[in-house]
């Protein structure tokens, strides 16, 4: 399964318009997501809560979005798998394999590998298709 974390920007961006310069993580990104939908596999988007009244919305960045087929797990902590509905998915039948790309905010890529040791998840975090903060690089 792909993960998609974080992958958001402010619903203000425009997508007419590319951003000045298109940070190489997200391209590669969006390629290793188009490949996975032709692979077959399952694609998951995880993003922080449901935005709440009067919060600005927030939409998919470039290339990232979801299909109507592809579920999108809400996570209230840094863990993707804080989500009790993606820990359900991964639960039921065969033993996955999850690959994590897209934006890693307030270490949500680094609490996602520990909690995937934690819970027995084969995690694979595509570093060239992922923004990780520095300080996250030396606990990976």
């Amino acid at each position: 399964m792909l993960l998609c974390l974080d992958a958001l920007r402010p619903s203000a961006d425009s997508d007419a318009s590319p951003p000045p310069s298109e940070p190489a993580w997200s391209a590669n990104a969006a390629r290793l997501l188009d490949h996975t939908r032709e692979q077959g596999w399952s694609v998951g988007h995880v993003v922080s809560r449901r935005p709440r009244p009067g919060e600005t919305p927030w939409r998919p960045l470039r290339g990232m979005g979801p299909e109507p087929s592809e579920p999108v797990y809400h996570r209230e902590r840094p863990s993707a798998f804080s989500s009790p509905d993606l820990r359900a998915t991964l639960s039921g039948g065969a033993r996955l394999e999850v690959v994590l790309c897209g934006v890693s905010a307030q270490g949500s890529a680094l609490a996602t590998a520990l909690d995937a040791q934690r819970l027995g998840v084969r995690l694979t975090i595509a570093t060239d298709a992922a923004c990780l903060p520095p300080a996250e690089w030396e606990g990976l």
